[in-house]
């Protein structure tokens, strides 16, 4: 199931890029690389990742989820890698150096892989500064002997409004390395530059993001993204604004305290120095940090307590103990774009008993949505795009598109990524994209 929901989130993000890919300009064949799978580190498990992973790879090809890759070298014949990515920089890998010496940072980078392509994360402090001061500056020089070479910087905002941000970036760069039309009409950038955005890009971030692109002539192209670990779950580390964050190295010997401040967004602050963690005597935790904490009085470890509050107060409310009540907690538990979320779940819907077969279904009176479909049931795709199940055995089998893939014990249908990939391509017919995107669903 959360492979199947992957999937289809995946075809959201894939349906948008297809969407926009008018402003691409002759570059229509980067699609399959215009989302960045980043989730890893976010999500419940090296499971779930996994199975995300390995979905997210139907709709796109690029990937830091080596789990997803392991998935389907294991079940779908894969032989090689079902994800690309590239050498690049990260937050910690860059506050490392320190505030004043972020540049250098930078240009390490640069010099430690002269060719090829790299990403370089740049809002760790002030991003206006370092475009305008490092990038269009000190580095500009490593920047144009890269792109002699054929290679490409990705330049990366992690913070803030990605269209606001990203359009932003985009004018810095144009002023300093200059702009070219392409055959669409829009602006480009130099083919050695371009900008990488993976902060909050849900369906409907993407699309404004690209239709403001567009709005200001500016080609999509000049623009790839990434999602993290909501590409899969919705309840993730950003969910509470909690990260696992480097506050403290030490370079020759010596302490650095070292932190993320960027400015596009104060949220993303991160902590800094040696951290201690303090129990007041009224019950709240703080966080000590610069190592001014008392490590007498550090706590390691503590007890989290998660109760159904409301309904139990409701029956306290009306007498009755709640000593009677036990509760159990489904796919929510753990991730909040589940089988409920789109209202899909598999059901037994025929069986046979004493060779006679019988429609099952349930139906109960206090919940309609969770009626389920009934007997042999058969997918069919009508010309105008639509997928509709026929149940009660009443389709046409020489239409039904559903096979028998496992029975009895033995896998009928042995399908290779290639053949999944095949299947899932869309076309504009198959679902209205701005339509749903204009829909609340929770994203």
């Amino acid at each position: 199931m959360a492979s199947f929901l992957s999937t289809l989130h995946d075809a959201g993000y894939r349906g948008v890029s297809s969407v926009e890919s008018g402003a691409l300009g002759g570059a229509a064949h980067l699609i399959n690389f215009k989302l960045h799978d980043a989730g890893y580190r976010g999500e419940s498990s090296v499971e779930s990742g996994a199975l995300g992973g390995a979905a997210h790879l139907i709709n796109f090809k690029a990937s830091d989820t080596v789990a997803g890759t392991s998935l389907l070298r294991k079940y779908y014949h894969l032989k090689t890698v079902g994800g690309i990515s590239s050498r690049s920089s990260e937050h910690s890998t860059v506050i490392t150096w320190g505030k004043e010496r972020e540049v250098d940072s930078h240009r390490h980078l640069l010099q430690t892989y002269p060719e090829g392509d790299v990403g370089c994360v740049c809002d760790s402090y002030d991003i206006w500064r370092c475009l305008e001061e490092d990038w269009c500056g000190e580095l500009r020089d490593l920047v144009l002997q890269r792109g002699s070479k054929g290679g490409c910087i990705y330049l990366r905002p992690d913070s803030g409004d990605p269209k606001v941000v990203i359009l932003k970036c985009l004018e810095i760069l144009g002023k300093t390395y200059g702009t070219e039309t392409n055959t669409k009409g829009y602006k480009m950038l130099p083919p050695y530059l371009r900008i990488t955005c993976s902060e909050g890009i849900t369906h409907k971030a993407l699309w404004s993001t690209l239709e403001h692109l567009k709005n200001h002539n500016w080609s999509t192209a000049n623009t790839y993204f990434g999602a993290g670990a909501a590409l899969l779950q919705k309840i993730n580390r950003d969910t509470q604004k909690c990260a696992y964050k480097v506050s403290y190295v030490e370079v020759g010997g010596q302490g650095v305290d070292v932190y993320k401040q960027p400015v596009t967004d104060s949220g993303k602050n991160s902590k800094r120095g040696r951290l201690s963690l303090h129990h007041h005597h009224h019950g709240l935790y703080t966080t000590q940090q610069a190592g001014k904490g008392d490590s007498t009085k550090v706590r390691v470890y503590m007890n989290i307590y998660l109760a159904a509050g409301s309904t139990l107060e409701h029956l306290k409310n009306h007498n009755w103990s709640t000593a009677n009540t036990y509760f159990g907690a489904g796919a929510a538990l753990l991730q909040k774009i589940n089988r409920d979320t789109q209202k899909c779940a598999y059901k037994v819907s025929y069986v046979e008993v004493g060779g006679q077969g019988v429609d099952v279904y349930k139906q109960p009176v206090t919940d309609s949505g969770k009626n389920s479909k009934r007997g042999r049931l058969s997918l069919h795709h009508h010309h105008h795009g639509l997928y509709t199940t026929q149940q009660a055995g009443k389709g046409d089998s020489t239409k039904d598109l559903l096979v028998p893939v496992f029975e009895n014990g033995e896998l009928l249908m042995d399908y290779t990524l290639q053949d999944i990939q095949e299947r899932a391509q869309t076309v504009p017919n198959d679902f209205d994209v701005i339509r749903f995107l204009e829909e609340d669903r929770g994203y």
